[in-house]
Protein backbone atom coordinates (compact mmCIF):
# COMPACT_ATOMS: atom_id res chain seq x y z
CA UNK A 1 0.00 0.00 0.00
CA UNK A 2 1.09 3.37 -1.03
CA UNK A 3 2.21 5.83 1.69
CA UNK A 4 -0.44 8.38 1.18
CA UNK A 5 -2.97 5.76 1.21
CA UNK A 6 -1.77 4.90 4.36
CA UNK A 7 -1.81 8.58 6.11
CA UNK A 8 -5.66 8.63 4.96
CA UNK A 9 -6.54 4.94 6.58
CA UNK A 10 -5.24 6.79 9.71
CA UNK A 11 -7.04 10.37 9.20
CA UNK A 12 -9.99 8.27 9.34
CA UNK A 13 -8.99 6.35 12.44
CA UNK A 14 -8.52 9.38 14.41
CA UNK A 15 -12.00 10.84 13.15
CA UNK A 16 -13.84 7.91 14.26
CA UNK A 17 -12.25 8.34 18.13
CA UNK A 18 -13.33 12.37 18.06
CA UNK A 19 -17.05 11.10 16.76
CA UNK A 20 -16.99 8.55 19.65
CA UNK A 21 -15.92 10.81 22.76
CA UNK A 22 -18.11 14.04 21.56
CA UNK A 23 -20.96 11.34 21.61
CA UNK A 24 -20.09 10.73 25.00
CA UNK A 25 -20.08 14.30 26.05
CA UNK A 26 -23.42 14.56 24.66
CA UNK A 27 -25.27 11.25 25.95
CA UNK A 28 -23.91 12.95 29.70
CA UNK A 29 -25.05 16.44 28.81
CA UNK A 30 -28.83 14.93 27.82
CA UNK A 31 -28.51 12.14 30.84
CA UNK A 32 -27.99 15.50 33.57
CA UNK A 33 -30.64 17.94 31.72
CA UNK A 34 -33.03 14.91 32.08
CA UNK A 35 -32.68 14.14 35.35
CA UNK A 36 -35.04 16.48 36.79
CA UNK A 37 -32.69 18.45 39.61
CA UNK A 38 -32.00 21.12 36.85
CA UNK A 39 -32.74 23.14 34.33
CA UNK A 40 -31.25 24.37 31.09
CA UNK A 41 -30.27 27.10 32.80
CA UNK A 42 -28.76 25.43 35.82
CA UNK A 43 -31.23 27.06 38.81
CA UNK A 44 -32.96 24.19 40.73
CA UNK A 45 -36.38 23.14 39.28
CA UNK A 46 -39.75 23.85 41.46
CA UNK A 47 -43.17 23.94 42.42
CA UNK A 48 -42.95 25.86 45.49
CA UNK A 49 -40.47 28.16 47.49
CA UNK A 50 -40.18 25.30 49.72
CA UNK A 51 -38.49 23.47 46.98
CA UNK A 52 -36.18 25.96 46.99
CA UNK A 53 -32.84 26.46 48.88
CA UNK A 54 -33.31 29.46 52.20
CA UNK A 55 -32.58 32.53 51.36
CA UNK A 56 -30.39 33.51 54.29
CA UNK A 57 -30.05 36.69 56.33
CA UNK A 58 -31.22 39.36 53.92
CA UNK A 59 -32.90 37.29 50.94
CA UNK A 60 -36.30 35.16 50.68
CA UNK A 61 -36.38 32.26 48.08
CA UNK A 62 -39.16 32.53 45.29
CA UNK A 63 -40.52 29.63 42.92
CA UNK A 64 -40.55 31.75 39.39
CA UNK A 65 -41.92 29.41 36.09
CA UNK A 66 -40.43 26.63 37.85
CA UNK A 67 -36.79 28.47 38.88
CA UNK A 68 -35.70 29.23 42.29
CA UNK A 69 -34.63 32.57 42.82
CA UNK A 70 -33.79 35.34 46.16
CA UNK A 71 -35.75 38.16 46.46
CA UNK A 72 -33.51 41.01 48.93
CA UNK A 73 -34.67 41.77 51.73
CA UNK A 74 -35.59 46.06 52.33
CA UNK A 75 -31.52 47.27 52.64
CA UNK A 76 -31.60 48.39 56.87
CA UNK A 77 -32.94 45.20 58.35
CA UNK A 78 -30.73 43.81 61.33
CA UNK A 79 -29.35 40.50 60.56
CA UNK A 80 -29.02 37.98 63.68
CA UNK A 81 -26.55 39.53 66.68
CA UNK A 82 -22.79 40.21 65.63
CA UNK A 83 -23.86 40.04 61.71
CA UNK A 84 -24.49 43.68 61.05
CA UNK A 85 -27.71 44.64 58.53
CA UNK A 86 -28.72 44.02 55.38
CA UNK A 87 -27.44 45.79 52.30
CA UNK A 88 -28.16 44.83 49.00
CA UNK A 89 -29.15 41.23 49.61
CA UNK A 90 -26.01 40.45 51.77
CA UNK A 91 -25.17 40.57 56.13
CA UNK A 92 -22.82 43.68 56.16
CA UNK A 93 -20.94 46.07 59.38
CA UNK A 94 -21.72 49.80 59.84
CA UNK A 95 -18.22 51.34 58.76
CA UNK A 96 -15.50 50.80 60.97
CA UNK A 97 -17.23 48.08 62.94
CA UNK A 98 -16.19 45.20 61.04
CA UNK A 99 -13.52 42.77 62.93
CA UNK A 100 -13.09 39.33 61.86
CA UNK A 101 -16.14 37.05 62.03
CA UNK A 102 -18.81 39.63 63.60
CA UNK A 103 -19.88 43.33 63.65
CA UNK A 104 -19.04 44.89 66.59
CA UNK A 105 -19.07 48.50 68.43
CA UNK A 106 -16.11 49.64 68.64
CA UNK A 107 -17.03 52.15 71.04
CA UNK A 108 -18.37 50.98 73.65
CA UNK A 109 -17.48 46.79 73.19
CA UNK A 110 -14.63 46.29 76.06
CA UNK A 111 -13.39 43.09 73.93
CA UNK A 112 -12.89 45.61 70.73
CA UNK A 113 -12.35 48.74 72.35
CA UNK A 114 -11.30 51.49 69.20
CA UNK A 115 -10.17 48.14 67.64
CA UNK A 116 -10.17 44.69 66.97
CA UNK A 117 -9.15 42.44 69.79
CA UNK A 118 -8.30 45.48 71.85
CA UNK A 119 -9.52 44.40 75.03
CA UNK A 120 -10.46 46.37 78.95
CA UNK A 121 -8.69 43.62 81.01
CA UNK A 122 -12.13 44.33 83.25
CA UNK A 123 -12.67 47.76 82.32
CA UNK A 124 -15.58 49.43 80.14
CA UNK A 125 -15.22 50.98 76.85
CA UNK A 126 -16.37 54.70 76.84
CA UNK A 127 -15.85 56.33 73.63
CA UNK A 128 -13.39 53.62 71.94
CA UNK A 129 -10.99 53.61 74.78
CA UNK A 130 -10.77 51.68 77.55
CA UNK A 131 -11.24 52.67 81.53
CA UNK A 132 -8.84 52.25 84.24
CA UNK A 133 -9.46 49.37 86.66
CA UNK A 134 -8.59 49.48 90.00
CA UNK A 135 -7.02 46.34 91.75
CA UNK A 136 -6.94 47.80 95.49
CA UNK A 137 -8.01 50.42 97.37
CA UNK A 138 -7.61 51.30 101.00
CA UNK A 139 -4.19 51.55 100.54
CA UNK A 140 -1.86 53.61 103.14
CA UNK A 141 -0.18 56.07 100.80
CA UNK A 142 1.29 53.97 97.94
CA UNK A 143 4.65 55.09 96.56
CA UNK A 144 6.14 52.62 94.61
CA UNK A 145 4.91 50.21 92.37
CA UNK A 146 6.80 47.18 90.14
CA UNK A 147 4.96 44.12 87.75
CA UNK A 148 5.77 40.84 86.69
CA UNK A 149 3.93 38.30 84.51
CA UNK A 150 1.85 37.31 87.99
CA UNK A 151 2.00 40.38 90.30
CA UNK A 152 2.05 44.19 91.01
CA UNK A 153 3.89 45.01 93.68
CA UNK A 154 4.09 48.28 95.62
CA UNK A 155 5.45 49.95 98.87
CA UNK A 156 2.51 51.65 101.53
CA UNK A 157 4.69 54.96 102.51
CA UNK A 158 1.82 55.26 105.44
CA UNK A 159 1.69 52.08 107.17
CA UNK A 160 5.43 50.59 106.28
CA UNK A 161 3.68 47.22 103.92
CA UNK A 162 5.16 45.71 101.01
CA UNK A 163 1.84 44.44 99.26
CA UNK A 164 1.15 42.74 96.07
CA UNK A 165 -1.47 41.82 94.24
CA UNK A 166 -2.47 39.36 90.64
CA UNK A 167 -2.64 41.31 87.51
CA UNK A 168 -6.09 40.06 86.85
CA UNK A 169 -7.33 40.89 90.00
CA UNK A 170 -7.98 39.15 93.56
CA UNK A 171 -6.94 39.99 97.40
CA UNK A 172 -3.88 41.87 98.15
CA UNK A 173 -1.36 39.78 99.88
CA UNK A 174 1.33 41.60 102.36
CA UNK A 175 4.53 40.38 101.91
CA UNK A 176 6.13 42.52 104.89
CA UNK A 177 5.36 45.02 107.81
CA UNK A 178 6.96 47.04 110.13
CA UNK A 179 9.37 49.29 107.38
CA UNK A 180 9.85 52.98 107.85
CA UNK A 181 8.58 54.73 105.28
CA UNK A 182 8.96 52.24 102.37
CA UNK A 183 9.53 53.97 98.83
CA UNK A 184 11.07 52.65 95.87
CA UNK A 185 10.53 49.16 94.54
CA UNK A 186 11.97 46.52 92.24
CA UNK A 187 11.49 42.90 91.19
CA UNK A 188 13.17 40.09 89.70
CA UNK A 189 11.87 36.82 89.04
CA UNK A 190 12.51 35.47 92.59
CA UNK A 191 12.32 38.29 95.03
CA UNK A 192 10.84 41.84 95.74
CA UNK A 193 13.75 45.31 96.69
CA UNK A 194 12.59 48.16 98.40
CA UNK A 195 14.65 50.79 100.15
CA UNK A 196 12.92 52.50 103.77
CA UNK A 197 13.43 56.13 105.26
CA UNK A 198 15.78 56.76 107.65
CA UNK A 199 14.26 57.20 111.02
CA UNK A 200 17.14 57.94 113.77
CA UNK A 201 18.41 57.02 115.79
CA UNK A 202 16.31 53.69 115.93
CA UNK A 203 16.08 52.77 111.83
CA UNK A 204 19.10 53.79 110.06
CA UNK A 205 18.23 53.56 106.07
CA UNK A 206 18.14 50.17 104.86
CA UNK A 207 17.67 48.41 101.77
CA UNK A 208 15.48 44.65 101.84
CA UNK A 209 14.38 41.93 99.65
CA UNK A 210 11.56 39.12 100.24
CA UNK A 211 10.58 35.95 98.10
CA UNK A 212 7.81 37.04 95.64
CA UNK A 213 5.46 34.47 97.29
CA UNK A 214 6.16 36.08 100.85
CA UNK A 215 8.74 34.56 103.62
CA UNK A 216 10.91 36.43 106.00
CA UNK A 217 12.46 39.54 104.84
CA UNK A 218 16.24 39.78 104.39
CA UNK A 219 18.08 42.80 104.71
CA UNK A 220 20.41 43.72 102.11
CA UNK A 221 22.15 47.32 103.71
CA UNK A 222 21.72 49.23 106.62
CA UNK A 223 22.66 52.75 107.60
CA UNK A 224 21.45 54.04 103.86
CA UNK A 225 19.83 57.44 104.79
CA UNK A 226 16.54 58.08 103.46
CA UNK A 227 17.06 56.62 99.79
CA UNK A 228 14.25 56.83 97.26
CA UNK A 229 14.74 54.81 93.93
CA UNK A 230 15.70 51.29 93.50
CA UNK A 231 16.74 49.40 90.32
CA UNK A 232 17.87 45.54 90.13
CA UNK A 233 19.20 43.59 87.69
CA UNK A 234 20.29 40.12 87.09
CA UNK A 235 23.16 40.87 89.67
CA UNK A 236 23.22 43.81 91.82
CA UNK A 237 20.65 46.14 93.65
CA UNK A 238 21.42 49.80 93.00
CA UNK A 239 20.24 52.55 95.06
CA UNK A 240 21.31 55.96 96.49
CA UNK A 241 23.13 56.26 99.93
CA UNK A 242 21.83 59.84 101.08
CA UNK A 243 23.63 59.79 104.37
CA UNK A 244 27.00 60.85 101.69
CA UNK A 245 25.44 61.02 98.51
CA UNK A 246 26.32 58.47 96.87
CA UNK A 247 25.36 55.66 94.40
CA UNK A 248 25.08 51.97 95.61
CA UNK A 249 25.65 48.52 94.64
CA UNK A 250 24.95 45.15 96.55
CA UNK A 251 24.35 41.19 95.19
CA UNK A 252 20.84 40.37 95.00
CA UNK A 253 22.04 37.31 97.09
CA UNK A 254 23.50 39.20 99.50
CA UNK A 255 26.68 41.13 100.58
CA UNK A 256 29.13 43.97 101.10
CA UNK A 257 27.58 47.41 99.78
CA UNK A 258 30.16 49.34 96.81
CA UNK A 259 29.63 52.66 96.67
CA UNK A 260 30.03 53.51 92.78
CA UNK A 261 29.63 56.93 92.76
CA UNK A 262 29.93 59.77 95.21
CA UNK A 263 29.28 63.39 95.14
CA UNK A 264 25.91 63.23 93.38
CA UNK A 265 23.88 65.73 95.51
CA UNK A 266 20.27 64.18 96.48
CA UNK A 267 18.76 61.87 94.33
CA UNK A 268 15.22 60.69 93.19
CA UNK A 269 14.98 58.35 90.54
CA UNK A 270 17.12 55.39 88.96
CA UNK A 271 17.59 52.92 86.66
CA UNK A 272 19.92 50.39 85.35
CA UNK A 273 20.96 49.10 81.56
CA UNK A 274 23.07 47.11 80.25
CA UNK A 275 26.24 48.13 80.78
CA UNK A 276 25.98 51.88 83.37
CA UNK A 277 23.27 53.15 85.88
CA UNK A 278 21.74 56.04 85.57
CA UNK A 279 20.42 58.85 88.50
CA UNK A 280 18.60 62.18 88.47
CA UNK A 281 19.91 64.80 91.46
CA UNK A 282 17.43 67.20 92.47
CA UNK A 283 18.40 70.65 92.83
CA UNK A 284 19.94 71.41 89.19
CA UNK A 285 22.09 68.66 89.62
CA UNK A 286 21.41 67.13 86.09
CA UNK A 287 20.98 63.41 84.92
CA UNK A 288 24.21 60.97 84.95
CA UNK A 289 25.61 57.57 84.40
CA UNK A 290 28.18 55.60 86.02
CA UNK A 291 29.47 52.17 84.61
CA UNK A 292 27.47 49.08 86.79
CA UNK A 293 30.86 47.82 87.38
CA UNK A 294 32.41 50.98 88.77
CA UNK A 295 34.21 53.86 87.47
CA UNK A 296 33.82 57.89 86.65
CA UNK A 297 30.57 59.03 86.42
CA UNK A 298 29.21 61.39 83.91
CA UNK A 299 26.63 63.82 82.95
CA UNK A 300 24.21 63.14 80.35
CA UNK A 301 22.46 66.28 81.13
CA UNK A 302 23.39 69.02 83.14
CA UNK A 303 20.68 71.49 82.97
CA UNK A 304 17.36 70.01 83.95
CA UNK A 305 16.26 72.34 86.96
CA UNK A 306 14.68 69.47 88.65
CA UNK A 307 15.03 66.10 87.28
CA UNK A 308 12.77 63.75 88.88
CA UNK A 309 11.98 60.35 87.71
CA UNK A 310 13.98 58.49 85.12
CA UNK A 311 13.47 55.48 82.42
CA UNK A 312 16.13 53.94 80.16
CA UNK A 313 16.05 51.52 77.26
CA UNK A 314 18.42 50.72 74.93
CA UNK A 315 19.61 54.04 73.51
CA UNK A 316 17.88 56.76 75.52
CA UNK A 317 17.31 58.05 79.25
CA UNK A 318 13.69 59.81 79.74
CA UNK A 319 13.34 61.80 82.71
CA UNK A 320 10.09 64.47 84.12
CA UNK A 321 11.09 67.69 85.84
CA UNK A 322 8.63 68.62 88.11
CA UNK A 323 10.00 72.24 88.06
CA UNK A 324 10.11 72.89 84.52
CA UNK A 325 6.98 70.50 83.82
CA UNK A 326 8.97 69.08 80.75
CA UNK A 327 9.41 65.22 79.99
CA UNK A 328 12.77 65.33 78.25
CA UNK A 329 14.98 62.55 76.74
CA UNK A 330 18.78 62.32 75.44
CA UNK A 331 21.23 59.21 74.19
CA UNK A 332 22.70 57.47 76.72
CA UNK A 333 26.07 57.99 75.48
CA UNK A 334 25.27 61.96 75.56
CA UNK A 335 24.27 64.23 73.32
CA UNK A 336 21.23 67.21 72.95
CA UNK A 337 18.47 67.02 75.26
CA UNK A 338 15.24 66.46 73.61
CA UNK A 339 12.21 67.79 74.54
CA UNK A 340 9.75 65.26 74.37
CA UNK A 341 6.53 67.17 76.50
CA UNK A 342 7.07 70.96 77.41
CA UNK A 343 3.71 72.00 79.27
CA UNK A 344 2.99 68.75 81.41
CA UNK A 345 2.02 69.20 84.99
CA UNK A 346 4.00 68.77 88.00
CA UNK A 347 5.22 65.01 85.76
CA UNK A 348 6.42 62.36 88.22
CA UNK A 349 7.24 58.96 87.94
CA UNK A 350 7.69 57.94 84.16
CA UNK A 351 8.19 54.57 82.79
CA UNK A 352 9.31 53.71 78.85
CA UNK A 353 8.01 50.49 76.24
CA UNK A 354 9.52 50.15 72.38
CA UNK A 355 6.70 53.14 71.69
CA UNK A 356 5.68 55.83 74.13
CA UNK A 357 6.82 57.22 77.06
CA UNK A 358 4.30 57.16 79.93
CA UNK A 359 4.30 59.52 82.95
CA UNK A 360 1.77 60.76 85.50
CA UNK A 361 0.83 64.39 86.13
CA UNK A 362 0.54 64.69 90.18
CA UNK A 363 -0.77 68.45 89.39
CA UNK A 364 -4.38 67.51 87.70
CA UNK A 365 -4.38 63.00 88.25
CA UNK A 366 -3.58 62.42 84.54
CA UNK A 367 -2.16 59.42 83.42
CA UNK A 368 -0.16 60.45 80.04
CA UNK A 369 1.86 58.80 76.63
CA UNK A 370 3.98 60.29 73.92
CA UNK A 371 6.10 58.90 71.15
CA UNK A 372 9.46 57.94 72.24
CA UNK A 373 10.30 59.91 69.27
CA UNK A 374 7.80 63.09 69.80
CA UNK A 375 4.81 63.77 69.07
CA UNK A 376 1.60 65.12 70.37
CA UNK A 377 0.88 63.79 73.91
CA UNK A 378 -2.09 61.62 74.62
CA UNK A 379 -4.49 61.41 77.98
CA UNK A 380 -4.76 58.17 78.96
CA UNK A 381 -6.86 58.34 82.12
CA UNK A 382 -8.23 61.55 84.51
CA UNK A 383 -9.39 61.83 87.83
CA UNK A 384 -6.70 59.79 89.49
CA UNK A 385 -5.63 61.68 92.34
CA UNK A 386 -1.59 62.06 93.86
CA UNK A 387 -0.23 59.81 91.25
CA UNK A 388 2.97 58.65 92.91
CA UNK A 389 4.40 55.64 90.69
CA UNK A 390 4.17 53.77 87.27
CA UNK A 391 5.01 50.59 85.89
CA UNK A 392 4.31 48.55 82.54
CA UNK A 393 3.94 45.39 81.41
CA UNK A 394 3.26 44.28 77.00
CA UNK A 395 -0.36 45.10 76.90
CA UNK A 396 -0.86 47.33 80.53
CA UNK A 397 -0.23 50.39 82.58
CA UNK A 398 0.13 50.25 86.47
CA UNK A 399 0.03 52.56 89.02
CA UNK A 400 -0.61 53.77 92.20
CA UNK A 401 -2.67 57.11 93.44
CA UNK A 402 -0.94 58.16 96.99
CA UNK A 403 -4.14 60.29 98.14
CA UNK A 404 -6.66 57.93 96.75
CA UNK A 405 -5.26 54.75 98.17
CA UNK A 406 -5.43 52.77 95.28
CA UNK A 407 -3.38 50.57 92.84
CA UNK A 408 -4.91 50.63 89.60
CA UNK A 409 -4.41 49.62 85.73
CA UNK A 410 -5.52 50.36 82.38
CA UNK A 411 -4.59 48.57 79.09
CA UNK A 412 -2.89 50.08 76.80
Amino acid sequence: MSRSLWVLVGALVVFSGCLSILGDIETSTSSTSSSGSTSGSGAPQCSTPSDCPAGGECATAQCSDGKCELTPLEDGISCQEGLGSCLAGTCVCAPGNACPGRCVDMTTDASNCGACSHGCQGGTCVASLCQPVILATGQSMPQGIAVDATNVYWTNFGNGTVMKVPIGGGPPVQLASGQNEPWGIAVDATSVYWVASQNQPIVPGTVMKVAIDGGTPMLLATGQGSPVGIAVDATNVYWENTNVNAVMKVPVGGGSPTQLASNVGTGQGIAVGATNVYWTTLGGGGVEKVPIDGGSATFIASDPDTPYALAVDATSVYWTDTQDDTVSKALIDGGPVISLVATANQPMAIAVDAMSAYWLNAGNGTVMKVPIGGGSPTQLAFGQGKVAAIALDTTTIYWASSDAGTIVKLAK
